[in-house]
């Protein structure tokens, strides 16, 4: 499976599950998307699912839930686990240089 969000700009936010080797997340555009093996035959959910399917030779699909009720149902199915507490995934670089202005005085 190859599922992708939208990650505005022209880009998506793009991972493989299943069969083949799956991925980490990565942020890309349409015309860099990671190889994805086309034997795997992948089932393309979410974001433009159409233009990846035709270029993978996958099978588009629509989400059963929505973005926001798939994240919530995920929650719900951890929130009683002793994983490890989640952690910030940042896919892309920081878009703001950082301040030239001198950090202000803590008073004691």
């Amino acid at each position: 499976r190859v599922a992708s969000i939208d990650a505005r700009q022209g880009r998506l936010y793009l991972q493989t599950f299943g069969t083949f080797d799956g991925t980490r997340p990565v942020l890309c555009d349409i015309d860099t998307l990671p190889a994805i093996p086309a034997r795997a035959e992948p089932l393309c959910i979410g974001h433009r699912a159409e233009e990846i399917a035709d270029r993978c030779a996958g099978q588009p699909a629509a989400p059963v839930h929505s973005l926001p009720a798939a994240i919530a149902h995920i929650a719900a199915l951890r929130r009683f686990s002793t994983a490890t507490r989640p952690a910030p995934l940042y896919l892309r670089p920081a878009d703001a240089a950082p301040s030239r202005d001198v950090a202000p005085r803590i008073l004691p």
